[in-house]
């Protein structure tokens, strides 16, 4: 990845610190001289300090800062890819935290705390990608042909695919409650403006990187044409990550604190616990390298009762995550030709994806078995990166099911009375506005 940052390690590292820059919101800052952290007093940066030539470094970084802490959280309960995960078959709850449980039962709340904050961070970092946007381009000479414009508007596409993604609703700046499908709009609208000026800046990176993202984008609004024609310009080996490091808390990999270092999720009582490689050799799965867990004899989650089985897939908080992948392409590929009725076409693509990987072939005999397989490798391929609740959500209308069962709600006695049930049986594939926006918004009615 092609770093702009070159003068720090990481994201923050040259001042993580957060500025009012207006009345409404605030925004991730990095220091504007330099590594120097004399200042004492942020109150002090006015605005206007914001709109000149050194201030654009510290605005990508606070970028990209902003979407990290929103999508994976730097602390328990982690960020949105957590819900995400929860609310369908990536991981189970096995913990105390009510807005966990919540998503893990589908009886979501929007004034729980866990709930209210997902949609605080992430509204947060959709607006200051945005407004990122705005800046960067009235301070350089040529915003149409500039790679920092270019970078600001892709990080605003994923900000905005992300609330598309996993929101029940959009409100877009104090505005009403519109369909969720505006954010994806509002995704595809800042993707194809990084691609037309990374395009004309010669950033082949940031190029590539929002065409995928403008792929995922246009799959979910249902323009699969337009997602294979994004999707083929990206080359498999392709990945656009979110970075993270310990330098900070801030930085810190949210999945890695909830997931391994905590004990409130396990991969207990999900079907992927059957599909991967637990580390433990314990349990015989079908070992597929890319969910890796330890299942654990006698160790048990923060409920005192569920077993706790460790994710391994992000081993430290320093891992990064991916964001778009050029797997992922060639599933989007595949999904339109199942949409198309072409299973030879999408079978292939599944194995090139895992030939990739080095996992054996797989095949179908009918266009039913090519879902259950398309469906079970988007969730090998992109455990916990934040898709499966946003596949879910496609899935429930087209093709209408999926085959597979988690654990939801506590039975009386021990965790082997928690019976799974069906993925889909769930009453929410996706958090609500939180209650402090419906209150606080005169444009939103109750």
């Amino acid at each position: 990845m092609k770093l702009l940052l070159n003068k720090c390690k990481s994201i923050t590292n040259c001042v993580a610190i957060q500025h009012i820059v207006s009345p409404v919101i605030i925004v991730s800052l990095a220091m504007l001289f330099s590594c120097d952290l004399t200042v004492l007093d942020p109150s002090t940066v006015e605005d206007a300090d914001l709109d000149q030539p050194r201030a654009i470094i510290p605005l990508l970084a606070g970028i990209e800062g902003d979407f990290a802490v929103a999508t994976t959280g730097s602390t328990l309960p982690g960020g949105i890819f957590t819900a995400g995960s929860i609310m369908t078959d990536e991981i189970v709850h096995c913990g105390t935290w009510t807005g966990m449980q919540e998503w893990n039962e589908g009886t979501i709340r929007d004034g729980t705390a866990e709930t209210q904050t997902r949609w605080s961070q992430g509204s947060r970092a959709r607006w200051v990608a945005e407004d990122a946007v705005r800046r960067i381009s009235k301070i350089v000479e040529n915003p149409d042909n500039n790679e920092y414009v270019a970078q600001a508007a892709m990080w605003a596409g994923f900000g905005n695919r992300v609330m598309g993604d996993n929101f029940c609703d959009a409100v877009i700046n104090g505005g009403p409650l519109e369909h969720y499908s505006e954010f994806h709009k509002r995704a595809e609208e800042y993707f194809t403006k990084a691609i037309t000026i990374a395009s004309a800046a010669g950033e082949d990176y940031y190029l590539t990187a929002s065409y995928a993202g403008r792929a995922q984008t246009r799959m979910m609004l249902g323009d699969w044409q337009g997602a294979v024609d994004d999707a083929k310009r990206v080359p498999t080996n392709f990945v656009h990550v979110q970075r993270h490091s310990e330098n900070t808390p801030r930085e810190r990999n949210g999945l890695f604190v909830t997931n391994k270092q905590d004990n409130q999720t396990t991969v207990w009582g999900t079907p992927f616990a059957e599909w991967g490689t637990d580390i433990s050799g314990r349990l015989s799965t079908e070992a597929d390298p890319r969910v890796r867990f330890e299942s654990h004899a006698s160790r048990l989650g923060g409920d005192n009762r569920r077993p706790r089985w460790t994710i391994e897939k992000y081993p430290s908080a320093s891992d990064d995550v991916a964001i778009a992948k050029g797997t992922e392409m060639r599933l989007i590929e595949a999904e339109a030709a199942l949409l198309g009725n072409d299973l030879n076409s999408a079978i292939n693509l599944i194995n090139d994806v895992r030939n990739f990987r080095g996992v054996g072939e797989v095949s179908a005999e009918t266009i039913q078995g090519g879902w259950e397989l398309l469906q079970k490798e988007r969730g090998l391929e992109l455990w916990l990166e934040g898709r499966r609740l946003p596949d879910m959500r496609r899935w429930s209308e087209n093709p209408g099911s999926v085959p597979f069962k988690v654990v939801r709600e506590a039975a009386f006695g021990p965790a082997s009375r928690d019976q799974p049930r069906d993925v889909l049986d769930i009453d929410w594939l996706c958090l609500p506005v939180s209650r402090n926006e419906r209150l606080s918004n005169p444009n939103i009615d109750g």
